[in-house]
Formats: structure tokens, C-alpha cells, sequence
């Protein structure tokens, strides 16, 4: 029991000893701590100033770009004045680029509002007295039956068109588009031309720097040569007395045409 008892004061010193030294160990980790702290502020610090400093050398650079160089007075005895000819030559080279550029508008302008040629779709539909007739049987009565009539007839044409310049409107539509008349033919196989139209058209220009344009007419046409029933034979009715086969005549008919055309 006297041996614990003196031994308890020695263990107490020891453990005091021990947590002088731990709070002595964690007393330098903190200062340690706090030194990297101070360290890595310094460091921020610095490369804060060094950013701040890139980016005003980079305004000023861009301000150096955008305001122009001030107009230096140039010597006389280190350089001689461009020659009045040259000034004038570079002059009438711009003027010239801007002559040629509108002469070329104005000529296609006049080209277009000019006689010119086309060539176009058409669509004619008869108004004579006769049904147009392309071919005809007899059925087992002996009725004339109609087999083939073109009244509506489509067709390729060409056509010739002469267009004034219109005054009803102006701005940026002046000169793009015209009106005026035209004729237009059908060539044929067995005869020179097949049909023959007259009327009035309007063309509209595909740009001003071209007198091509795309145009719509119409006009009324003549046919010198269509064929048509015979004299006396009548559609579903019988053939005259006396006749055994469908006779059919040429005559001149007339209709309206309508005509879409690309000029060229």
C-alpha cells in the first residue's frame, strides 16, 4: 500500500510532462499551418497584380488599334507630293469601273424594252361555229361519232414582243417590267405555219443586269387550216343520202390564246 502511494506523484509529473509536449506539438502544426496560409495570401496577392497588370496592357493595346495614328507632317526635302496625274489617272479609273457598270444596266434596260423574241407554252380555246376536228367514225348505225376534237388546244409558239417602259409605277420596280404587243406563229409540218396570234403581253426582267424575262400574253389566233366535218354531216347524226364515208373540209378558225413565254 506505502509503494502505490509513493509512485502516484511520479506518474502525475510524467503525464503532465506528456501534455506539455502534445500541445507543444500541436501549437507548432498550427504555426506551420498558419505560415502556409500567409504564404499561399502572398502568392494569390501576386498573381492578382500580375493579371491586372496583363489585362491593362491589353486594354491598351486595343485602344492603340482602334484610335487612328495621328497624321504625321510629311518633309519635303524626304518626300516628293504625288503627281497631279496620278491623282486624276486613279480618279477616271473609278469613274470608268462605275461607267461601264452602268452603261452595261442601261443597255440591257434598252435591250428589253426593245423587240425581242421568245419562246412559249399556249393554250388556244376555239370560238368559231365549228367543232375542230381531229377524227371521226361511223358506229354499226351509221352515226357519225366524234372521236378526237381539239376546241382546247395546247402548243409551243414562238413569239416576237415589243415592250414600253410603264408609268402607273416607279421605285425599285421601274425598268423590271414592261408591256406592249406581240405576234407569235406556229410553225407546221405540211404547211409553213400552222397558226397565227396577235394580242398584248407584260414581261417582267429576272434582274437589271439581264434583258431576260419571263412574260404573259393574250391575244386571239387564227388557225388557216383546220379540219372540220364535211358539208351536210352533222355530229350523232346519219350521213347524208348517198354517202358511205365521213368527209372532212379545211377551213380558218379563231379563238383565244393565252401564252406564257421566256424571252430570249
Amino acid at each position: 500500500m506505502a509503494t502505490t502511494i509513493l509512485a502516484m506523484p511520479g506518474a502525475v509529473f510524467a503525464q503532465a510532462e506528456t501534455l506539455d509536449q502534445e500541445i507543444a506539438r500541436l501549437e507548432a502544426e498550427q504555426q506551420a499551418i498558419a505560415e502556409r496560409l500567409a504564404a499561399a495570401r502572398m502568392a494569390r496577392q501576386t498573381r492578382i497584380a500580375e493579371l491586372r497588370a496583363e489585362l491593362a496592357m491589353l486594354e491598351q493595346a486595343e485602344a492603340s488599334r482602334s484610335v487612328p495614328a495621328p497624321a504625321t507632317q510629311p518633309n519635303p526635302e524626304e518626300s516628293e507630293p504625288p503627281a497631279p496625274e496620278d491623282d486624276q489617272a486613279a480618279a477616271g479609273q473609278g469613274q470608268q469601273t462605275l461607267t461601264d457598270r452602268e452603261r452595261r444596266r442601261r443597255e440591257e434596260t434598252e435591250n428589253f424594252f426593245d423587240t425581242n423574241f421568245g419562246l412559249g407554252l399556249s393554250l388556244t380555246r376555239d370560238l368559231g361555229d365549228n367543232d375542230r376536228i381531229a377524227a371521226a367514225e361511223l358506229d354499226p348505225n351509221g352515226i357519225v361519232r366524234i372521236t378526237d376534237e381539239e376546241n382546247d388546244l395546247a402548243r409551243l409558239m414562238l413569239e416576237a414582243h415589243h415592250f414600253f417602259t410603264p408609268s402607273i409605277f416607279g421605285g425599285d420596280s421601274e425598268g423590271l417590267w414592261g408591256w406592249g404587243p406581240f405576234v407569235a406563229v406556229q410553225p407546221g409540218e405540211g404547211e409553213i405555219i400552222d397558226a397565227v396570234a396577235a394580242g398584248l403581253m407584260v414581261g417582267f426582267r429576272y434582274s437589271r443586269e439581264s434583258s431576260n424575262s419571263f412574260n404573259i400574253g393574250i391575244g386571239y389566233i387564227v388557225d388557216p387550216n383546220t379540219q372540220i366535218l364535211g358539208e351536210g354531216i352533222v355530229a350523232n347524226q346519219p350521213l347524208p343520202e348517198g354517202e358511205t364515208e365521213i368527209r372532212f373540209r379545211e377551213t380558218s378558225q379563231h379563238g383565244l390564246l393565252i401564252m406564257t413565254s421566256f424571252s430570249f
